[in-house]
């Protein structure tokens, strides 16, 4: 990470532990490159982690990893959760406020 220049950006969209997650706080707090993080060590992502609130980190809730090819299967997902929903139905992957708060 330290090898990326000032103003550069490093983005994670494959899996948390690809990078050491205590090294990517440290330099993040130098506040010199741009982070785009949608995966994390643990997750959802600790509210008391010092990520959060840094204004050169940028974190989705697991959610940017779709390529072309399966948007089409992300949607169909979603409206089936939204028939399931309003039939009265079970949904799957529920994200009530308190998992979105931690999440975002």
């Amino acid at each position: 990470l330290r090898l990326i220049p000032e103003g550069g950006c490093f983005v994670n969209t494959g899996r948390g532990a690809v990078v050491d997650e205590r090294g990517l706080e440290r330099v993040a707090r130098d506040g010199k490159i741009l982070f785009g993080l949608d995966v994390f060590q643990t997750e959802p992502l600790p509210a008391d982690s010092p990520l959060r609130g840094m204004t050169n980190v940028v974190m989705t809730s697991h959610a940017a990893g779709p390529t072309p090819d399966r948007r089409q299967d992300c949607g169909r997902f979603a409206f089936a959760n939204i028939r399931a929903y309003f039939a009265g139905k079970p949904v799957e992957s529920t994200l009530d406020a308190v998992r979105y708060d931690l999440s975002t």
